[in-house]
């Protein structure tokens, strides 16, 4: 049996890896059914998880210039909605940029106290105020 460990309580998806179609942008097929196996993938970041995908019509069409159509169309290709491909695309750069600033700020997301520079919060410092007159 191969593979990887993954320590106890790793989020893990089983599904099936669909290839890219050629150079034909946001184009994947599914793998014929002979070589269909199920995978565990461990998850990172659900980035979309709802993700449309369309398939071949006369409004939607694979490249021009690809070599091989009728190949292709006999896999069954589906084509990333626009939409959907820019939400992802946007998604994975807003994550690297809370990334970039957690990294930047010392910040690993452990902190769930609030301010951590030993000061309390204004909000504290009233609330301890008006229980010291009473």
């Amino acid at each position: 049996m191969g593979g990887n460990t993954l320590e106890a309580g790793s989020l893990v998806a089983k599904a099936v890896h669909w290839n890219s179609v050629g150079r034909a942008k946001r184009w994947h097929a599914p793998p014929p059914i002979a070589q269909a196996e199920e995978l565990t993938f461990r998850v990172w970041h659900v980035v979309c998880g709802d993700v449309r995908v369309e398939d071949p019509s006369p409004t939607v069409k694979l490249p021009s210039g690809l070599r091989g159509k009728e190949r292709i169309m006999s896999m069954h290709p589906k084509h990333i909605d626009e939409v959907a491909h820019n939400t992802i695309v946007a998604e994975i750069a807003r994550q690297a940029l809370v990334d970039y600033y957690e990294e930047a700020n010392g910040d690993n997301g452990d902190n769930l106290e609030g301010p951590s520079d030993g000061e309390d919060s204004e909000e504290e410092e009233s609330a301890s105020e008006s229980e010291d007159s009473l």
